[in-house]
Order: C-alpha cells, then sequence, then structure tokens
C-alpha cells in the first residue's frame, strides 16, 4: 500500500474529526517534530544503500535515514494520519525550503501551505484532500490539537532540503498502517528496522511485547539491525531487554559522554 486510498480517506478524516471533537476515536496526535536525539542515534549507523522500514512519527527518522544514504525507506505507523503529515512535511520543503512548519503546526500555517501545493500524483490529491476536508470541518482552536508540544527542531540547509525533495520525486511512499505489537504480515525485509520508542510505548499500555518482538525478527534481514531510541529512559528498560534475548543481542550506542542516545539489536 502506498497511501491510503479514497474509500480510507473518509474514514480516515471522520475520525480526526471525531478525535478533534473529543469523541473516541483510533487516531491520535502527531508528533510535529521528534523527541529523539537523532543525529546522535544515528552517528555511528551505515545506512548507505540499506533498505530501512522506520516508523512515520514525524517523519524525521525516515527524513535522515535518506540523508545518511539510505537506498529505500518505507514507513509504518500505528497511528494512521502519520501519512498525511508526512506529506506536509514534503510540501513545507518543496514550497517554503524549510524543514519544518515555523513556527508551529497550525490551521493558519497549513491552510497558507496547501495554496501553494500543486499536487502531482494521485497519493498527492489524497493527502491533500485529507488536510482541507479537516480544515474545513474543525474550528481552528480544536485543529490545533491534533499536534503534540514538542520543540526539538534539526537545522537544514538549502542543499538538504533540495536533496530530500529530489529523492521523493524519485521515489513513491510505502506507508503500512500497522500496530508492531499485533500481528503483522509484510511481505519485504529490510537491512534496518527504526522503531523509535515504540517499546516504552508496548510495555507502559499494555501491549504484546513477544509479538513485537517477533514481528521485528520477522521483517529483519540476516544481518540487519533493529535501532531503537531512548527517550524515557537513559538504557533499555530490563523487561524489554529480557524478552528480546531469546532472539536478538542487544547493543548499547555511545552517548560520546552525554546520556545514550538509543541501541540496537541484532539477531542471534
Amino acid at each position: 500500500m502506498i497511501i491510503r486510498d479514497y474509500m480510507n480517506l473518509i474514514n480516515d478524516v471522520s475520525d480526526t474529526i471525531s478525535f478533534l471533537n473529543g469523541d473516541e476515536s483510533n487516531v491520535s496526535r502527531i508528533y510535529p517534530m521528534t523527541n529523539e536525539n537523532i543525529f546522535a542515534l544515528y552517528h555511528d549507523i551505515n545506512f548507505t544503500g540499506k533498505d530501512v522500514l522506520s516508523v512515520a512519527g514525524s517523519g524525521d527518522q525516515a527524513f535522515f535515514a535518506y540523508l545518511k544514504g539510505a537506498n529505500k525507506v518505507d514507513i509504518f505507523d500505528k497511528n494512521k494520519i502519520t501519512i498525511y503529515y508526512y506529506y506536509l512535511r514534503l510540501w513545507v520543503m518543496k514550497y517554503l525550503d524549510s524543514f519544518y512548519m515555523y513556527p508551529y503546526p497550525c490551521s493558519y500555517i497549513i491552510s497558507k501551505l496547501l495554496d501553494k501545493v500543486d499536487v502531482e500524483w494521485d497519493d498527492e490529491v489524497i493527502a491533500f484532500d485529507f488536510w482541507n476536508k479537516v480544515l474545513n470541518s474543525v474550528d481552528a482552536n480544536f485543529f490545533d490539537s491534533l499536534f503534540y508540544g514538542v520543540a526539538t527542531y534539526f537545522d537544514m540547509d538549502y542543499d538538504q532540503i533540495s536533496e530530500l525533495v529530489e529523492i521523493h520525486n524519485n521515489k513513491k511512499i510505502n506507508f503500512y498502517n500497522v500496530d508492531m505489537a499485533t500481528d503483522v504480515n509484510l511481505s519485504k525485509k529490510y537491512d534496518i528496522i527504526v522503531t523509535s520508542n515504540i517499546a516504552d510505548w508496548i510495555r507502559d499500555f499494555g501491549g504484546n511485547m513477544e509479538l513485537y518482538r517477533d514481528n521485528l525478527d520477522k521483517l529483519l534481514n540476516v544481518n540487519g539491525i533493529v535501532l531503537c531510541s531512548n527517550v524515557l529512559e537513559s538504557c533499555v528498560n530490563s523487561y524489554e531487554k529480557c524478552i528480546f534475548e531469546e532472539k536478538f543481542t542487544h547493543h548499547s550506542l555511545d552517548g560520546h559522554f552525554m546520556k545514550s542516545p538509543g541501541y540496537y539489536y541484532t539477531r542471534k
């Protein structure tokens, strides 16, 4: 699947409006930018020529993988509307020559951005329609609550932004709306899987850590790695490490005299 189709679009818009109105919904807030130290996390990882599966999140994880030389980056997320935000990020780079929406993504800034967008293929049309339909259906004050209040900005120069735009002009965006703590069946295998701190959410909200581990095992190439972030804690949680040790070997990443940015797993 590349992006949500038109049938999904209607449901996604409806679910997003329900969420913003405070009703029960199967979407959640979006991270406008990462809350990880991606520079440090990716520093010693060789992405060159690798096929990567990355959590969608704010989009930063995938963008930095491309800037580090990844061959192809597919994205996944439990939150199905992250794919629409990914397109917003691309449009900000393409039409505003910026890596983020400054000072913060809100209804006014997104509306002004959409006025500049010239959609070029079907997937863009769907993403464009999603944001217009949501903006036209929800009060601006409610709309702005769609995003977490995170402020970890990374500076990108014009050449890096242009590189990311050019990459995405030539590569399709493959997005999988999956929860890694449930049964996941994807046909492709990857050299690097970037999970951010998904394990924290699985542990704290009663998800199935064993299924998470087994999914990563199925999706990882023989010599691949699973790259994870330290966000809530300074090292891997003991419960997670215990579950993973049956199939994976744990490796800490050097924090360069600061807090370690994360860790990675290799298969046993």
